[in-house]
């Protein structure tokens, strides 16, 4: 695989070709799947001397993207904000290899399935107390069954200092705002958050923090 990645760098263009077919592989591509493939590479290694190789080739291909980042049209937003921005989903500056859906839908892998690869990782919200699925929050349907899976590892929540890293805020949700207008407290809901039975029927003001 690292050798037809050399073949691909060696022949792939900046620019997809044609230009409007914006999900074909290109330069950045070849070169962020090798930085990748050459770091899962040392896993299979039992010397250290060829994890180190391994190591440095990832090293030489991610450093290459970053010295070269006008010429590869790649490059890293000013705000988190960006990074999600509906403008920016398929001209995005940070994304290596775009993978994109046709509207005609015959030319995609499932017709009238898109990517639902962002439903996979939501918490399950809708079903707590005062809460109702919202474009908001998000589709929790794969939570609600128990079909989730994907979840941040430790290493990934590690690498966030808050204290002066905007990203960790911006990109991952903590808190939930009560958003049913209409809700109020039934007995099972109290028992689950362990709250007196004296509040049966009391409705929770819309916005209050979960």
């Amino acid at each position: 695989m690292l050798q037809d990645l050399d073949v691909a760098i060696a022949n792939l263009p900046v620019d997809p070709v044609p230009a409007t077919d914006i999900g074909r592989a290109t330069l950045k591509a070849a070169y962020g799947l090798k930085a990748r493939a050459a770091l899962t590479r040392v896993a299979y290694e039992t010397s250290q001397a060829e994890k180190d190789r391994y190591y440095q080739m990832a090293k030489d291909a991610a450093t290459y993207v970053i010295n070269h980042q006008s010429a590869l049209k790649v490059s890293l937003y000013a705000t988190p904000s960006e990074v999600f921005a509906p403008a920016n989903n398929k001209i995005n500056k940070e994304a290596m290899f775009v993978v994109t859906h046709s509207t005609v839908q015959s030319l995609n892998p499932q017709p009238n399935n898109p990517n639902r690869l962002h439903m996979w990782f939501k918490a399950k919200y809708s079903a707590k107390a005062g809460m109702v699925q919202s474009l908001a929050y998000g589709n929790d349907n794969n939570a609600r069954s128990g079909s989730m899976c994907m979840m941040p590892t430790r290493r990934l929540l590690e690498l966030y200092n808050e204290q002066v890293d905007g990203r960790y805020k911006a990109w991952f949700r903590e808190t939930y705002n009560q958003n049913n207008s209409n809700y109020a407290w039934t007995a099972d809901d109290l028992a689950a958050f362990e709250k007196p039975a004296g509040m049966l029927g009391t409705r929770i003001n819309q916005g209050r923090l979960h």
